[in-house]
């Protein structure tokens, strides 16, 4: 028999009078795929479709799917961009290898008119959570092709979208150049829903590693790098263990070859007994009068609740802690030599001290290739700060911060600040962004220069 799937207030206007869209016809056409792979959700049916939000608002992508051959449904969800005016014509497919679900649509996603831009929304765990990308790199203007060939307001009735092995294909069509034309883009899964769980740390003998949403058919193979840290138990195993050979940190990897015979590789870092590590430090030139910010960090950091302390040695004279963290930022003045030690201990003990030794050295007099900012501490908490490094206080060729960006490392705009006066330092409150590692984009007036920080509140 048949079964309702929900019940929804379209968005159908198919004489093309909708002044929201343009004036072109609107369908509110659903799409449906089911899951024909081996993975966690193998025989679910996915339907999705443009609803309007709340039952009066803009259009959104509507999903549900069913687990029971159509039976019963869940409750619909909005999976389409929360900034887009109004969302239409979504199409739905299924990975057959991965079970990953891809819909691609268009989207409204400026404040005003009609520029539209086709976007594909990702999952990989079967609905629950999704990814939305932006697929078209140039908008176009969603408007009737031609009245006097086509019905009134024609502009298409739906796009398309396939997938196989880890790769979607959107196709939509647009009218960039003044004609309209179909346009495709490869996208590949970005998302791994393949996670390794276990032990973050071990001192002797590690507990099981297992991979979860393991593919119904599949084979995985166990590496560790570098290989003479762990020794792994069962290299061919949905589920291993590693024993100690030294101390140190690895990238534990399973190689998972699907039925479809593509190969995915989630990894993990495990820290096995207690740290060791060398130390990585960005001692820069000083030029003129300005004392730069020279920084310290350990290689690797480990992923597990590490204890770090930092001193610094002049002439056989040691300071007390400068810091503490996987990183830290002081200034030196010029000369030297200087040494500066961190020693780490986690729950399997204390690892011994790394120490690097360098001078402090003057810049040439037209320095080439010296950071034009400073910018401390590393890791940053609440607030970052930002200097100019000039190389004359005085001089007329003087440079200010006119701008600042934070993009976090999947390249999101997180923050942006604009300054009008003549700013040579500044103190930013970052309280607000998630801890993370970030490129930090400074305008001069003149040019753009980056550096990079982390974020640790």
């Amino acid at each position: 028999p048949y079964q309702r799937v929900l019940n929804y207030t379209g968005i159908r206007a198919s004489d093309g009078t909708d002044p929201l869209f343009n004036y072109i016809g609107m369908n509110d056409f659903p799409s449906m795929a089911v899951d024909k792979s081996n993975g966690a959700h193998r025989g679910r049916i996915y339907v999705v479709i443009p609803i309007k939000e709340n039952g009066n608002g803009k259009s959104v992508v509507g999903f549900t799917f069913s687990d029971n051959q159509g039976v019963t449904w869940t409750t619909p969800t909005t999976i389409s961009i929360s900034a887009g005016r109004q969302n239409f014509f979504p199409w739905i497919a299924v990975d057959d290898c991965t079970g990953d679900v891809w819909v691609d649509y268009y989207s409204f996603d400026t404040p005003t008119g009609f520029a539209t831009n086709t976007y594909v929304a990702h999952s990989v765990d079967g609905g629950t959570t999704w990814e939305s990308q932006k697929v078209s790199d140039v908008s176009h203007i969603t408007a009737p092709i031609n009245n006097a060939i086509f019905r009134v307001g024609y502009a298409g009735d739906y796009i398309g979208i396939t997938a196989f092995g880890g790769k979607a294909y959107p196709i939509w069509m647009d009218n960039r150049n003044g004609t309209w034309q179909i346009y495709c883009s490869t996208v590949t899964s970005t998302s791994n829903p393949y996670n390794i769980s276990g032990d973050d740390i071990f001192c002797t003998t590690s507990n099981s590693y297992t991979i979860s949403n393991l593919p119904i058919g599949a084979t995985v193979h166990w590496t560790a790098t570098p290989t003479n840290v762990a020794l792994i138990g069962s290299p061919n195993s949905p589920q291993t263990t590693l024993a100690k050979m030294n101390d140190g940190i690895i990238t534990l990897t399973a190689v998972i070859t699907n039925v479809c015979a593509t190969t995915i590789t989630p990894s993990k870092q495990v820290t096995v007994g207690v740290p060791t590590f060398g130390i990585i430090a960005n001692v820069p030139c000083q030029p003129g009068r300005i004392v730069q910010v020279s920084t310290f960090t350990v290689s690797p950091i480990s992923n597990v609740q590490t204890t770090y302390h930092w001193r610094a040695v002049q002439n056989g004279v040691s300071t007390t802690i400068i810091g503490t963290g996987p990183s830290v930022s002081k200034k030196f003045a010029l000369g030297g030599p200087y040494q500066v030690y961190a020693w780490g201990a986690n729950t399997c003990g204390s690892g011994d001290e790394a120490v690097v030794n360098f001078q402090v050295v003057s810049c040439p007099n037209n320095p080439q290739g010296f950071d034009k900012m400073a910018v401390w501490p590393t890791p940053a908490n609440d607030n970052l700060n930002i200097e100019v490094n000039q190389l004359n206080e005085q001089s007329a060729e003087a440079e200010y911060i006119q701008i600042v960006e934070m993009i976090d490392k999947m390249g999101n705009l997180r923050l942006r600040k604009q300054f009008d006066n003549n700013v040579s330092k500044i103190s930013l409150n970052i309280s607000q962004l998630p801890n993370d590692v970030y490129t930090i984009r400074i305008f001069d007036g003149k040019e753009w220069s980056s550096y990079q920080t982390i974020v640790q509140h």
